[in-house]
């Protein structure tokens, strides 16, 4: 009942029509979600590193933009700290080992497992399951106990 919840809530479905569905209540809905760390699962799968980077890209191109614009000593100043930022923000992504990559690799492995499943006996249908619970408990722990972000 629960992993077909988790499954419904990363498709996107809200969590009151979830409760419906699985018949319990909005409030449990919502202690699953922060229990299993569900929206970030959600988020980091549905960004890539690329995307992040991509996106913080396109920022420090608006601020520098807005900076060449800018007589304004104040705004300058601004400026200069929001790129230091965001240029940290790419260097670390550069370094560090987030959900979103745990996420793709985890992601990308289930998909060739699927694909070994067709001819190797031994990755049946439950070994799957248990390989895909193991990683969800990954996850979660690595998120809870603040090791990847």
């Amino acid at each position: 009942m629960k992993e077909f919840a988790e499954l419904l809530y990363m498709q996107g479905t809200p969590q009151n029509i979830i409760a419906e569905k699985i018949g319990v209540s909005k409030n449990t809905i919502g202690a699953w979600v922060a229990a299993g760390c569900w929206a970030e699962k959600k988020v980091a799968q549905s960004l890539t590193r690329k995307q992040v980077v991509n996106n913080v890209l396109r920022s420090i191109n608006k601020v520098a933009e807005n900076l060449g614009n800018s007589s304004d000593p104040t705004a300058v100043g601004s400026s200069s700290d929001q790129l230091a930022k965001m240029a940290a923000t790419i260097k670390t992504l550069d370094k560090d080992v987030s959900v979103v990559d745990y996420m793709e690799c985890f992601m990308s492995f289930g998909r060739w497992l699927e694909q070994r499943a067709e001819f190797d006996p031994d990755v049946t249908a439950e070994f799957r399951k248990v390989v895909n619970d193991l990683q969800n408990k990954f996850v979660v722990e690595q998120l809870s106990i603040g090791k990847v972000q």
